[in-house]
């Protein structure tokens, strides 16, 4: 790719609108499509020893479940039991996944672990049990070569990480007892985070993968406790970054990346995608091993090609070596949250702080500010609701989380969440005088701080469910509606996305439910459903993506990635901003909300501004039950921030028209005999 762009700038030029990147990117899709035929694939019939390697592979079963299923269906000739045989055939051969294998276990077997530290003893021989496993089960495979690569890379990697999981467990545990320095543990970490940033940029980790590498082997956390353990001067500060970035890589970059390569790589990339979001979600749900192993298969079969489309392509390694926020007031929070510590990254111009908190003790008290904000909608019912309750708890966050930074009164802050922080209104904490926090600081929510201003024009469509069914009924909802048909000029769209012509504001608004597996569904009407991949069918996707349903920001966790909702997928395939819901809203509050949200937008102020006016409209002219901010504090902003450029058509036209004139008068004074001398 390299050297594509060097070849561009030459000394010959293509025609206009190719270009050497546009041309590889045409020619890739092309290989692609006709080498790997990824809605074609045939489903297997019945499960064999390969379908059943993948799933142990997956991390779905142990050693001991996969012995017992194997013997039970007697799908090997041959038990594995010969270490030497593997050995053997790894002489013989010069297949370099056997290589790898007997080259890791001769690591593992180097490690001088201490002869008190009992864990990591044993979990040094449940590796070394499962290479050896490995192996053997390699030398007999009969065909072998019909493991998907994507499913046997990611059990090398697997078996890599849990190989530095042990190493940097060792190393916490010497340097605990003074027998290690901080330049040693600082350099591990080091080589431990560039191997993670390569892997999550690899395209060989979805979202599930992440989960399972993320909370089986707790890397991240280890590398963060291990440097919360020293002392402020001896931590690197960039090194800090790189990790909380490292931690935000994965899936969801890798699309968002290769959406914009070009159509014909977007629309083989969706046409993917598009497939894998069923089999996702059909594997989180709960069915027969059967059909659990054959949709596995299935699923990697495609993920090989999406791994190879990635690959194939220049990632993008963030190199942030320290803090670049330009204005003292500029405040950005990044969290990790771990098994037993949640991480806090504080940066502003003056440097880098790293915050610890329990997780569990944290996660309770975020659980109890969530629950009390819903006991509005209980009390709706006839239940009595405690006012003081929410209060107390969101007090109670804003002293762990905002106090200790000291931050000055209009200050702008920039948050990244992750895990269970995802589910709280950071907008909501309150501070010592009873003020909510989106009242004395900026507040952004997003993946990375931009100062940028997306100028969008007034150009909005909708999508509005329709219910005869009186308890589906959103009667508030159809003034919301009518508002954006009379007030900003919107144009109804009946959820035709591939329809869609227009790039700026897309507003939809209906009913969403979430089923066991956290997996979001939006509802046009009582019987036809909307599932997140219909998102990619938009034809043109939209600027801004309004999700004025209940939980479009709720989904799925997935660590560093975000909830896996409707909200998340609109960001993934490009919308620069978004403003959906926490939780399920009350309707005559949301169609207020909405409607004063875009009264602010149409006077001039920007979307961040506009929504904190409609919070604070609404909740000064609100009786005393309705303060409650299970009431107007559901709608959140995500990504950039943008104004409408409301004038902007009138504006095109007056210039559109003086250009005419100027034209007609030169035309004018091209064909007189009038000379004019200046």
């Amino acid at each position: 790719m390299g050297f594509l762009k060097r070849a561009e700038s030459g000394p010959f030029s293509l025609p206009k609108g190719l270009s050497y990147k546009r041309i590889f990117s045409i020619i890739l899709s092309s290989i692609l499509c006709s080498s790997f035929p990824v809605f074609s694939q045939e489903e297997p019939a019945t499960i064999d020893i390969i379908h059943l390697t993948e799933y142990l592979w997956e991390g779905k079963m142990s050693l001991d479940e996969f012995r017992v299923v194997v013997e039970e269906m007697a799908m090997l000739q041959e038990k594995p039991n010969q270490f030497n045989k593997a050995l053997s055939t790894a002489s013989t051969t010069s297949n370099s996944d056997v290589g790898f294998l007997v080259n890791l276990y001769n690591t593992v077997s180097g490690l001088k672990i201490n002869s008190f530290n009992k864990e990591l003893e044993d979990d040094k021989a449940e590796l070394q049990a499962k290479i050896i496993f490995d192996l053997e089960l390699l030398a007999n495979l009969h065909t072998p070569s019909n493991i998907p690569i994507y499913a046997l890379d990611f059990r090398k990697v697997s078996l890599k990480i849990e190989l530095l999981e042990i190493e940097m467990k060792e190393l916490l545990w010497t340097k605990g007892k003074q027998n290690s320095s901080n330049l040693e543990t600082i350099n591990k970490i080091e080589q431990i985070n560039d191997f993670l940033q390569r892997i999550y940029l690899s395209g060989l980790i979805d979202s599930s993968r992440k989960n399972y590498l993320t909370h089986r082997y707790r890397l991240t956390e280890l590398m963060l406790r291990s440097l919360s353990e020293m002392h402020e001067d001896a931590r690197p500060q960039g090194l800090l970054v790189k990790i909380f970035e490292t931690s935000r890589l994965g899936e969801t970059g890798n699309n968002k990346r290769l959406l914009v390569q070009g159509k014909s790589m977007t629309k083989l990339l969706r046409k993917m995608l598009f497939e894998l979001e069923p089999l996702d979600v059909l594997l989180l749900s709960k069915g027969t091993l059967e059909s659990e192993l054959l949709a596995l298969h299935k699923r990697n079969l495609i993920r090989e090609k999406y791994y190879s489309l990635v690959s194939s392509t220049t990632a993008k390694v963030p190199t942030s070596d320290g803090v670049n926020l330009r204005n003292t007031n500029d405040y950005r929070i990044t969290f990790f949250v771990g098994s037993d510590n949640t991480f806090q990254l504080v940066q502003n111009s003056d440097g880098v702080v790293l915050l610890s908190h329990s997780s569990t003790v944290l996660k309770q008290s975020v659980w109890h500010a969530v629950t009390c904000l819903s006991d509005a909608k209980a009390s709706l019912s006839g239940r009595k609701e405690d006012r003081n309750r929410p209060e107390k708890h969101l007090k109670h966050l804003y002293r762990n989380l905002i106090e200790p930074l000291s931050m000055d009164r209009n200050s702008r802050l920039n948050i990244r969440t992750d895990g269970f922080l995802n589910e709280l209104p950071f907008e909501l904490l309150m501070d010592k005088g009873d003020e909510y926090l989106f009242e004395f600081l900026t507040i952004t929510i997003a993946e990375s701080p931009t100062e940028e201003l997306l100028s969008v024009r007034q150009s909005i469509t909708f999508s509005e469910g329709k219910f005869d069914t009186p308890l589906f009924q959103l009667e508030e909802a159809s003034n919301e509606i009518t508002f954006l048909r009379t007030e900003m000029k919107a144009k109804d769209n009946q959820f035709n996305f591939d329809k869609s012509a227009e790039e700026h504001i897309y507003h939809l608004a209906t009913h969403q439910r979430m089923n066991a597996i956290m997996e979001p569904v939006m509802l046009i009407n009582e019987d036809d459903l909307l599932n997140r991949k219909s998102l990619y069918e938009f034809n043109t996707v939209p600027k801004v993506m309004v999700l004025s349903n209940c939980e479009s920001l709720a989904g799925r966790v997935v660590s560093g990635e975000g909830n896996q909702s409707f909200a998340r997928k609109a960001w993934e395939i490009g919308s620069d901003a978004i403003i959906g819901n926490l939780w399920s809203v009350e309707d005559q509050a949301s169609s207020q909300i909405m409607m004063m949200y875009y009264s602010g937008l149409k006077s001039g102020l920007d979307s961040r501004e506009s929504l904190n006016f409609s919070r604070a409209y609404y909740l000064s002219h609100a009786d005393e039950f309705h303060q409650n901010p299970f009431f107007w504090a559901s709608y959140i902003h995500y990504g950039k921030n943008f104004h409408l450029s409301v004038k902007s058509k009138g504006r095109a036209k007056l210039f559109g028209f003086l250009i005419l004139t100027l034209g007609v008068f030169l035309l004018f004074l091209s064909n007189s005999r009038i000379w004019i001398y200046y």
